[in-house]
């Protein structure tokens, strides 16, 4: 094995990050692809992470929730069927209507919901009920959030 200079980083499609070519675990992991090592992106909040790091106090926890490091795992992860209808109305807000609007289902913009940059993600409404009066939607719609732009900011605190 030839170790080149730890300056160099790896494009995804391409070998694994030059340091992680003599780690015991590449054989498990498969390497990493967006810098020299797994490292490379480390928060340095061993306390407080919630990935995969090694530094992380919670490395195996997470592990053992991903069900291992084996890259070339058959994996058996299945989704609830769920039946939605053909169509579900995206609400913009409830003001142009004197009733509720009696759907089965209503989407609604994920930041029109949650003020996000404000500490933790905070709901703007209290509860459920006040969230489908203030739309006008029927108390017994199921609300289905939707993000039509990235919606990174979201995640903002938890990195």
């Amino acid at each position: 094995m030839i170790l080149l200079g730890p300056t160099s980083q790896t494009l995804k499609g391409q070998l694994p990050g030059l340091g992680c070519q003599p780690c015991e675990l590449l054989s498990l992991c498969g390497g990493f692809y967006d810098g020299f090592d797994c490292l490379s992106n480390c928060c340095g909040d061993p306390e407080n992470c919630t990935t995969g790091c090694f530094r992380s106090k919670q490395f195996v926890t997470v592990v053992r929730d991903a069900g291992g490091l084996h890259r070339n795992r058959v994996w058996n992860i299945r989704q609830s069927h769920r039946a939605l209808p053909e169509y579900v109305p995206h609400i913009h807000n409830g003001s142009g209507r004197s009733r509720h609007l009696s759907v089965p289902c209503a989407a609604l913009t994920t930041f029109d919901v949650v003020k996000v940059n404000s500490g933790p993600d905070i709901p703007i409404f209290p509860g459920p009920a006040e969230l489908r009066e203030h739309f006008r939607i029927s108390p017994k719609a199921k609300i289905i959030l939707l993000s039509i732009a990235k919606d990174d900011r979201l995640d903002a605190d938890s990195c």
